[in-house]
């Protein structure tokens, strides 16, 4: 049986210059499997220094009722042009792969965004969110 995964959700952010607040991509209909890929691009050096935050991920796993917190993506240095779409945890695969419980939100948000100078940090985040089954 071939599996083809239909994009249930996204979320694509440009110009952002501070951290992106908890966003709710889905409320899962059923328990449902589902896969993640998020990227994020540096699109304006800050002045002096700066990061592009850490992509989160949070959702509750159908089997074990379980509340989970993904990191998806690492933070990126003060470089325009230079992009992230790397696992801060190598021990976990990349797109992520997770099964979903009914009734619960999949939200994305992200933290650890710096920026110092006059010029601040601006960077973009694409998020999609495919259903598997």
């Amino acid at each position: 049986m071939t599996v083809s995964p239909t994009i249930v959700a996204n979320l694509d952010l440009t110009a952002q210059q501070a951290d992106v607040a908890s966003t709710t991509l889905l409320t899962a209909p059923a328990d449902t499997l589902y896969r993640v890929t998020a990227y994020s691009v540096v699109t304006q050096q800050a002045t002096t220094s700066g990061q592009a935050p850490i992509i989160n991920m949070t959702y509750t796993d159908a089997d074990s009722g379980v509340a989970q917190s993904v990191l998806l993506a690492q933070k990126i240095v003060n470089t325009n042009g230079k992009i992230c779409n790397v696992l801060v945890n190598t021990s976990n695969l990349f797109p992520y792969i997770f099964k979903a419980k009914s009734g619960t939100d999949v939200d994305i948000f992200t933290n650890a965004y710096l920026s110092t100078g006059a010029t601040p940090l601006h960077f973009a985040l694409h998020v999609v969110l495919e259903q598997m089954q």
